[in-house]
């Protein structure tokens, strides 16, 4: 996706959708499911949560908001209002007026995808804050949630513990996140057949 200065919120979100309607075009010439996990850390984190959680982004490409498998969301800034801070209220401008646009954290709902919340507990960059107001958002709400947070890292602790020369053997943050994407549902083929699972019929 575009990043600021290019373009700002809520562009970042949908150049994500755009890219997810491409990948679940191709997915069946692979063998794969048409459904995706949205990933992303930090401002990735925060355009994941975007794309997972408020599903207009992926109707205005024409994608059941149903493909959304999982969300996994690493030192996100989720939860904070980014007008409130002088370095991220020019990148939300076009929402200045609906600042709630703004913050995933606020369009939590029981429809969302299982998420995996990862923070470093000593972030002091983005604070971890944000990923345990998403994760008890998303828990109020029904919604299976995990969260992690992760003792002496910082910002980008969780993003260097993916890569294999740092991972720590005790707590291999790359092994655990590819077994939960493992473990989730699998595929509905669409909206009514979701709303069939859901209801039991």
């Amino acid at each position: 996706y575009r990043l600021f200065p290019e373009v700002r919120f809520p562009t970042f979100a949908e150049d994500a959708a755009r890219a997810a309607e491409k990948l679940l075009a191709v997915a069946p010439a692979h063998g794969l499911p048409q459904r995706f996990v949205a990933m992303g850390h930090s401002a990735g984190g925060h355009t994941a949560a975007a794309l997972a959680l408020d599903p207009r982004y992926l109707e205005a490409v024409g994608v059941d908001p149903v493909r959304r498998a999982g969300l996994i969301a690493l030192s996100a800034p989720v939860y904070i209002d980014p007008q409130e801070y002088d370095t991220t209220r020019p990148v939300f401008a076009p929402v200045a007026r609906e600042p709630a646009l703004g913050r995933p954290v606020l369009h939590v709902s029981a429809d969302d995808p299982p998420a995996y919340v990862v923070h470093g507990a000593e972030d002091g960059t983005v604070y971890p804050i944000n990923s345990r107001k998403l994760a008890e958002a998303l828990q109020a709400a029904g919604v299976s949630a995990t969260l992690s947070l992760r003792a002496e890292e910082g910002h980008v602790g969780p993003l260097v513990a993916l890569s294999h020369p740092f991972e720590n053997e005790s707590d291999p943050l790359a092994g655990r996140l590819a077994d939960w994407v493992r473990g989730l549902q699998p595929a509905v083929t669409s909206g009514a057949t979701a709303a069939r699972t859901r209801s039991g019929t």
